[in-house]
């Protein structure tokens, strides 16, 4: 007699995962076996942008080579979602654009460089996120409107919740509800496109500053915190 181990079944729906961050990149990602997303099937397999899932819980074993996510949560099935997450939260971008400058290729981030010796502050930390729809330049401009409303809302000085009345926190919160509805369901759709890594994978301080263009949030020369910086977006091409 023979002993056998059987594996499966499995589907060609099947979906697999992976870390977004360098840190953990080439590590297998499974998903706790006792919740509910530990098999996933693509129910759109026509569509070829990219999902996200969250984790409550992340754990890796002692080898450090498998990561297993517990509560996790898979977001809405949205083009461009990784994106538009990773520029809306992340401490420092730098967005990456095709050979034209027509559109945002993608883009990297982290906590940004250091301007005197050009190197990474967290490497291990940055996510280099090759796009796959076309993002153009009024999108960086909703993005940083957002991050402006949150700076109001949550940081220390004129500009906080302290300061400001209710009724002008229920505004900038309807603001925030309204750009973030805006962002994630546009109509027409942004345009699909093949996902290309940059040349220079990883690396800041890539872009030319003839082509950067620098903005500053109104009131950030007063004594105040700021939690998210503005991205600076780059000049593209019409």
């Amino acid at each position: 007699m023979i002993q056998v181990n059987l594996v499966g079944p499995s589907s060609s729906y099947q979906t697999n995962f992976y870390s977004l961050s360098r840190k953990t990149h080439y590590r297998t990602v499974s998903i706790e076996k006792n919740s509910i997303n530990s098999v996933i099937l693509n129910e759109n397999p026509h569509f070829k942008h990219q999902r996200m899932m969250v984790a409550g819980i992340v754990a890796i074993n002692t080898s450090g080579t498998h990561i297993l996510l517990k509560d996790t949560s898979i977001l809405p099935d949205i083009p461009g979602l990784p994106g538009l997450v990773m520029m809306l939260f992340t401490p420092a971008m730098e967005l990456r654009t095709n050979e034209e400058r027509s559109y945002y290729t993608g883009a990297l981030c982290g906590l940004g460089f250091n301007s005197l010796t050009k190197e990474p502050i967290l490497p291990e930390n940055d996510i280099e996120l090759a796009f796959d729809v076309k993002f153009d330049v009024m999108d960086i401009i909703e993005i940083n409107a957002l991050r402006m409303a949150v700076n109001s809302l949550l940081c220390n000085g004129p500009s906080s919740t302290l300061h400001l009345t209710p009724e002008r926190i229920c505004q900038l919160q309807d603001d925030c509800r309204d750009g973030l509805t805006r962002l994630f369901i546009r109509s027409p759709p942004r345009e699909a496109v093949a996902p290309t890594n940059h040349e220079n994978y990883g690396k800041w301080d890539q872009v030319d500053p003839s082509l950067r263009m620098d903005i500053a949030e109104r009131g950030s020369g007063q004594a105040r915190g700021v939690l998210f910086q503005l991205h600076s977006p780059i000049l593209l091409n019409r």
